[in-house]
């Protein structure tokens, strides 16, 4: 029989939790040494600590296990406590195709409260928390709905892919059948269109509204439709003053990359691959592919406070670091397109937060609105009649795989920077978005339709046949929805394998 062991053993070092997870598979040192082509003193010796586990071998041993990811992803997010506990994490799944997870520890055992938001639904968190921590899963993730977790307590959190399995004996939610999810906010202008085109589809019919509650969990259906009648947004939690907050200075932000890359378990020379695989990402145009790769000198250099040669290698670092963010803030270039409007160019590997500093420049700034626009959504941001001499006005949204570039459309007498990074003191644009063009709503329908199953492990086929009424089949109505992509797009959900039904 399979050993298991519970979590206060195995999630206390990546070494620990490879030995569990061997255990668990029925695998002696020397039956995964081979298949991993080490001795078995080797698997001895990472599995004591006696050396460190190298991000190759990792990942060999993720596959030789059939952890799915997931075996990485725990290693890596182990060392996230020698890092301040925070108040606000987040995280995009990049290409991600399967099952993921995100991982919340308190600083000691308690009651956590919270809210994970994912695009339109949202884990609400009250859970009493123990040292092992709480995961929160889907049975898959758009790349274009990014997470983000909120604490009114300071916590540590990383993400992953794969399912955790339960013999660690953490504690989970799950967004499986709709289980445990809300709506994160009801109103939002995008599931409205998803939720109006549906019903034009089904063409009002409640058999239609009764097939597509026959795929999920019945009771919390009921739940949803309640809380999108009331228009009810999930409360995100008000933290208290204080925590830590992203570096300001260069001294601050090489000291936090090395924190993060230990935390990692990382060595210079595997953050050096890290960095250069995100620029010779396939999923990116040709010219940024041809970037000569970064070496372990480069990633010394920065460390020491030396100049360097390699591009935005603070973002770089936050990306592979899987800081989100946080430990970056660097600018991007713009151009003026017109005379009220800037266009940004942002580097391919870059997702994740985007902060504009808007400032007024005129001895009469217009008041009029702010008008941000990405490839297939925008959004309009009233801004404030102020003095010349008021602080900057700053304004955070995401990019995502989708998105493109952005353009910013001002008002006279106002300018703007803008930057790879995370403000906590900007205010968020996280929803409340509108297509660009009729085009693109009729692309986003077809896309978030598709992104819903994903999320819940509905497959698409189901969740559309579910929708229709009559003898129109599945394929005829996903081209009355949508029939094209607009130039660009990736159109990531279209092409994964559907997730079984449940």
């Amino acid at each position: 029989m399979p050993r298991a062991t519970g979590p206060r053993s195995a999630l206390v070092s990546p070494g620990s939790l490879l030995r569990a997870w061997r255990r668990a598979s029925g695998l002696t040192q020397a039956d995964l040494g081979e298949q991993v082509h080490v001795s078995a003193a080797a698997v001895s010796a990472w599995e004591t600590g006696a050396r460190g586990i190298p991000a190759r071998a990792l990942d060999r041993l993720d596959t030789a296990l059939g952890a799915g990811g997931c075996l990485v992803g725990l290693s890596r997010a182990i060392g996230t406590s020698i890092l301040e506990p925070r108040t606000r994490w987040g995280h995009a799944f990049h290409a991600s195709s399967g099952p993921v997870w995100a991982w919340i520890r308190p600083q000691r055992t308690g009651r956590v409260h919270g809210l994970a938001r994912f695009r339109v639904f949202a884990f609400d968190i009250d859970h009493e928390v123990g040292p092992e921590g709480l995961f929160m899963q889907a049975p898959g993730l758009d790349p274009n709905w990014a997470v983000t977790v909120h604490t009114q307590t300071p916590v540590w959190v990383d993400f992953g892919q794969g399912v955790p399995p339960d013999w660690l004996g953490v504690p989970r939610v799950s967004s499986s059948a709709l289980r445990d999810v809300v709506l994160s906010h009801p109103s939002d202008p995008m599931l409205g269109l998803v939720v109006d085109s549906v019903r034009r589809l089904a063409g009002g019919s409640a058999a239609a509204r009764t097939r597509v509650r026959g795929l999920v969990d019945a009771r919390r259906w009921d739940l949803l439709e309640e809380q999108w009648r009331r228009g009810q947004d999930a409360v995100v939690p008000v933290a208290p003053p204080g925590g830590p907050r992203p570096p300001r200075t260069p001294e601050e932000q090489r000291a936090l990359h090395r924190r993060l890359r230990n935390a990692r378990g990382l060595s210079q020379a595997e953050a050096a691959v890290a960095v250069t695989e995100l620029l010779r990402d396939r999923s990116v145009p040709a010219i940024t592919r041809g970037t000569p790769p970064v070496s372990k000198m480069q990633i010394h250099n920065y460390e020491s406070g030396r100049r360097g040669r390699v591009p935005h290698l603070p973002a770089l670092l936050d990306r592979a670091y899987d800081a989100y963010g946080f430990s970056c803030f660097e600018p991007v270039r713009t151009w003026r397109v017109r005379h009220d409007s800037v266009a940004t160019v942002f580097p391919d590997f870059w997702l994740g937060p985007v902060t504009l500093v808007v400032r007024a420049s005129g001895e009469e700034p217009d008041p009029g609105p702010l008008r941000l626009s990405w490839r297939d959504r925008r959004i309009e941001v009233p801004l404030p009649s102020v003095p010349l001499s008021s602080a900057p006005l700053s304004v955070g949204c995401l990019r995502l795989p989708d998105d493109g570039d952005l353009t910013v459309q001002l008002p006279p007498g106002w300018t703007v920077d803008v930057r790879m990074g995370f403000d906590p003191d900007a205010m968020e644009l996280i929803t409340d978005w509108v297509p660009v063009s009729p085009q693109a709503a009729r692309a986003v329908v077809a896309r978030v339709v598709c992104s819903l199953g994903l999320a819940v492990g509905v497959s698409e086929s189901d969740l559309r046949w579910a929708a229709l009424t009559g003898d129109v089949g599945p394929a005829r109505c996903v081209a009355a929805a949508a029939p094209t992509l607009p130039t660009g797009s990736t159109g990531r959900c279209t092409s994964r394998p559907q997730a079984p039904r449940p």
